[in-house]
């Protein structure tokens, strides 16, 4: 399997966005810089620079391209220890993540293998079905600016 979880430690939890320094909460990260989704939506829609890190060589959750970043993100409501799940992305697959606008093919991927490890995939912001159907089509894409 290539998405797992981790343990939230207390050292790490709540740290302010990397970028807007808003607190407070659980931010989703991208390897370890912490990131709110107004600031997640300005990058992609262009009104904030990128984010650029240096791509590690794990395999994407997707395609199994070996340049990767590690997108974590806690899922919402669950009854269980305070996990963050890890999914290594290319640099395609996150921007595609992160504008909403993956394919339903790899939508439906990464949705099972979340379930695979008991976490219901309506609980991750990003693959809510606000952004999708049941179909896995993408319902709000970010338009890219350009």
């Amino acid at each position: 399997m290539s998405i797992w979880t981790e343990t939230i430690d207390a050292e790490h939890e709540g740290l302010p966005c990397s970028r807007c320094k808003k607190n407070g909460r659980l931010w989703d990260r991208i390897e370890s810089v912490p990131i709110c989704p107004p600031c997640t939506e300005s990058i992609c829609i262009g009104e904030a620079e990128p984010i650029i890190l240096q791509a590690r060589t794990h395999c994407c959750a997707v395609c199994n391209t070996m340049a990767t970043v590690d997108y974590r993100t806690v899922p919402q409501q669950q009854g269980r220890e305070r996990l963050r799940l890890v999914i290594p992305l290319c640099g395609s697959h996150l921007r595609g993540l992160f504008r909403r606008c993956l394919s339903p093919s790899i939508f439906h991927r990464l949705c099972g293998e979340v379930a695979e490890l008991g976490v219901n995939p309506d609980s991750i912001f990003l693959l809510h079905d606000s952004f999708y159907d049941a179909k896995g089509r993408a319902l709000q894409p970010v338009v890219e600016p350009w």
